[in-house]
């Protein structure tokens, strides 16, 4: 496997920390952007990139090349982002119990997801898109977004998920049917999946 990251894996196992710069140069982007459609949240999203290279670099001592640099980076990411939410799912969690018990006052918990009325109100199509992505199951919504607005592979998507390709494309086919469904109440269709990844693809 050719793979343009792995010198710079090997520089860092010789003890050359300034590979870590370059690691970071080739990847902080594109892993934010990842990263912050996972976690819907820009300062979230930053820690994740930051704490995704820390691991890298601790771990770089502990890689062995069964699947890219850049793919490790992702899946190391994944992992971060999936315990940002569980930590949110638990703090909303809290407060909502909290306030059943009458000791949050009016605290209530707001969702990033914009309401179904103030998106079609706005008709504002790629937030209602992402309303929609937000309200899949997690195993399907990480699919869909690393296969259909990352435009990685299913061999990339599966290494970054840990599964099989055919587990990726079975989970993207179900992604999009449960997304299809969705937009199809406001008279939209799935094409609205290809130019949201298009018009991101085209930010610098």
């Amino acid at each position: 496997m050719d793979d343009p990251d792995l010198p710079l894996i090997q520089a860092l196992q010789t003890g050359d920390d300034t590979a870590l710069n370059e690691l970071i140069n080739r990847h902080s982007a594109p892993l934010f952007h990842f990263a912050f459609r996972v976690v819907r949240d820009e300062s979230a999203a930053r820690d994740v990139v930051q704490e995704t290279f820390v691991r890298a670099y601790f771990g770089a001592a502990k890689f062995r090349p069964r699947a890219t640099v850049k793919t490790w980076l992702y899946a190391i990411a994944l992992n971060l982002s999936r315990d940002f939410m569980r930590r949110r799912m638990r703090r909303r969690e809290a407060f909502s119990l909290n306030a059943k018990a009458g000791l949050a006052g009016e605290a209530e918990v707001v969702d990033g997801a914009p309401h179904v009325n103030d998106v079609a109100g706005k008709q504002d199509e790629f937030a209602l898109l992402q309303q929609g992505i937000d309200q899949l199951p997690r195993h399907l919504r990480e699919a869909l977004i690393a296969f259909s607005l990352e435009g990685k592979s299913q061999r990339e998507v599966a290494d970054i998920l840990g599964t099989t390709p055919k587990t990726v494309e079975l989970r993207v086919y179900h992604a999009k049917r449960k997304l299809r469904e969705w937009l199809k109440e406001f008279e939209m269709t799935e094409d609205l999946l290809r130019d949201r990844a298009a018009s991101e693809r085209l930010k610098p």
